[in-house]
């Protein structure tokens, strides 16, 4: 309030901007965005920790599955012509054979569950993981074009991925499909040094050619189909 000489005495509205303004509550700050950084190593860690326990959880098929594969291979005849032979008729059969021998735990669960989880998190958590990172970049780059639904891209970044991981990690698969064959190493870790006293560190990347033409075929079909 104040006195003015020609016009009296001057009243300060309550509600003038300068009172609004003072009393307006301050403004929000803006929510930093995530950098690149903190994005693809939160995705890797999110696909990381999903993948193992959908692979704990499906373990047992993958035991299945290998020692169908190395008995199909090894292919042990019958002990004598009319015999059975001592390979499961089927892949029921040699559950209910591990299952009678070993119990559920022992007998498919447990066999190579370490490495199986040793596995998804880093192969599987990293071809999944790092997926949408590369496929942004192949859009940013315009490799396939300016479309940012380009199929191409999508294929090229998740073959990219699978092919990569399948490489950097090989060593671990290969522990994994021992420990689940018939003949495990006495514990998971000591399986690396075993294979590398035996066979050397080429012995640990066995296979991994093919591994990686499975991988990326794998991951490029599947992540661009999902996604």
């Amino acid at each position: 309030q104040g006195r003015h000489p020609r016009f009296g005495t001057l009243k300060m509205s309550s509600s003038s901007p300068l009172s609004e303004a003072s009393s307006a509550p301050p403004p929000l700050s803006p929510v930093p965005a995530s950098s690149p950084a903190a994005a693809w190593q939160r995705e890797w860690l999110a696909a990381s920790c999903g993948c193992t326990i959908a692979d704990t959880l499906f373990n047992p098929l993958e035991v299945l599955k290998v020692r169908r594969q190395v008995a199909l291979a090894l292919g042990t005849p019958p002990a004598h012509p009319g015999a059975p032979s001592p390979i499961p008729a089927s892949s029921l059969a040699l559950a209910r054979r591990a299952i009678e021998q070993h119990g559920l735990l022992r007998g498919l669960w447990l066999p190579g569950l370490e490495a199986t989880a040793y596995r998804a998190f880093s192969y599987t958590g990293f071809r999944i993981g790092l997926y949408p990172t590369v496929r942004d970049a192949i859009v940013r780059a315009r490799v396939f074009g300016d479309s940012a639904e380009s199929i191409a891209a999508r294929i090229v970044a998740g073959a990219t991925t699978g092919m990569v991981g399948s490489a950097v990690f090989n060593p671990i698969d290969v522990v994994r499909i021992r420990m689940q064959g018939p003949h495990p190493y006495p514990s998971t870790l000591g399986a690396f040094s075993a294979i590398i006293k035996r066979e050397g560190v080429a012995g640990l990347w066995r296979g991994t050619g093919v591994c990686m033409a499975r991988a990326a075929a794998l991951s490029g079909s599947q992540l661009a189909t999902y996604d």
